[in-house]
């Protein structure tokens, strides 16, 4: 499928050289039920959806995939910290805008949306569900980008995903 949680996994796979079959799910909702009802035996998955299973005691974390530790789990060691070492895959989120957005635009978006990123109300609830906010440039996302497409080629090109 190519998802971030599927390269993920195929980065672990490759790192570990542990065989594993990677089942398409149409989102964590369907993976999860599937996992829960043990039709699978693990998953990767972003921790917001997994949390409320995770506090339960529904599902047991074994690691998180970042390079530090995540403050809503802070006794999870990271994949690297539990016995991989160079495994490192976070998840991030930035807002695109179509190529020949005038760059007022650019600056006023980001301007604002980086003071909306530092609002305490905004902080506190994507802590909870398990976000780390970091607003910054539009450059700085672009340098970001370019390095996650040189890190992730060789990872996506072996998995053989192909765009749908």
């Amino acid at each position: 499928s190519g998802t971030s949680i599927h390269m993920s996994g195929e980065m672990f796979r490759s790192l570990s050289n542990i065989t594993m079959t990677h089942i398409p799910y149409k989102g964590s909702a369907p993976a999860l039920n599937d996992l829960l009802g043990g039709q699978v035996m693990m998953m990767f998955d972003n921790i917001p959806s997994a949390l409320p299973h995770i506090k339960s005691g529904k599902l047991k974390a074994l690691a998180t995939t970042g390079a530090r530790r995540d403050p809503t789990l802070p006794d999870l060691p990271t994949i690297a910290e539990a016995g991989l070492p160079g495994y490192e895959s976070g998840v991030w989120f930035g807002l695109m805008v179509a190529a020949n957005t005038p760059r007022e635009i650019i600056n006023k978006l980001n301007t604002e949306i980086v003071k909306g990123t530092k609002s305490p109300e905004f902080v506190k609830r994507m802590t909870e569900l398990g976000y780390i906010i970091h607003g910054t440039s539009p450059e700085t996302m672009a340098e970001m980008n370019k390095a996650e497409v040189q890190r992730w080629g060789p990872i996506v090109r072996a998995s053989g995903a192909k765009a749908d």
